[in-house]
């Protein structure tokens, strides 16, 4: 069974950036649905390393702890792109409204400005684990290239958290939380930067068509 806890940074964030001795909700199950053609994947739960970032936005309009974590695919050959899907890791007592999905350029190993895709209020189906998500959006004609793709939880509360892995493809990920509820990262900055305790460089997810 795989254990999965939400990465800490320096001291824990009281019911936001927990330590790793809390259990999250989310069970070890994980994984991609296999429906589509799968554009780009880097999901291998054998790679998993227990961690999570959070990528959050919340209904407070002054919160500080809003945050965003991306990471890079590449691709040989067109994506008419559809649907991303997400593993992840709730704490208790979460509640989720929807999901947004952001598509960025590359530019020089990090998300480039403006997004090439931004769309919001997209209700994930749940994968196989609470936390997990099959998210539908656009489509958008992706041409061969490296792009940047970020997936944020609207939440009432709580905290989502995108899986960390130890495989590494591409650019390491990134994280940003601009108004620094969690300190260190407000600009796009590695996530094993921002997270020193994270075991791997990258997220776990798949592009799909």
């Amino acid at each position: 069974m795989r254990s999965r806890t939400l990465a800490a940074v320096g001291a824990s964030i009281a019911g936001l950036v927990l330590a790793t001795t809390l259990a999250p909700v989310a069970s070890a199950q994980g994984g991609v649905d296999k429906g589509s053609r799968v554009c780009f994947k880097n999901a291998k739960l054998r790679h998993a390393t227990g961690a999570a970032i959070p990528s959050n936005n919340y209904n407070d309009p002054n919160s500080k702890f809003d945050s965003q974590a991306a990471d890079d695919f590449t691709l040989t050959e067109p994506c008419f792109a559809r649907e991303v899907d997400v593993i992840g890791t709730f704490t208790q007592q979460s509640s989720i409204d929807w999901e947004t999905v952001y598509i960025y350029p590359d530019a020089g190993g990090k998300p480039g400005f403006p997004a090439i895709w931004v769309q919001s209020a997209l209700e994930g189906k749940q994968g196989k684990a609470p936390g997990d998500f099959n998210i539908r959006f656009g489509p958008v004609m992706l041409q061969p290239g490296t792009y940047w793709i970020s997936v944020q939880a609207q939440l009432k509360n709580g905290q989502w958290g995108w899986d960390n892995t130890d495989s590494a493809v591409g650019s390491p990920a990134v994280f940003q939380n601009p108004d620094q509820g969690i300190p260190g990262c407000p600009t796009w900055t590695a996530i094993q930067t921002c997270f020193p305790t994270t075991p791997g460089p990258d997220l776990m997810f798949a592009v799909k068509s």
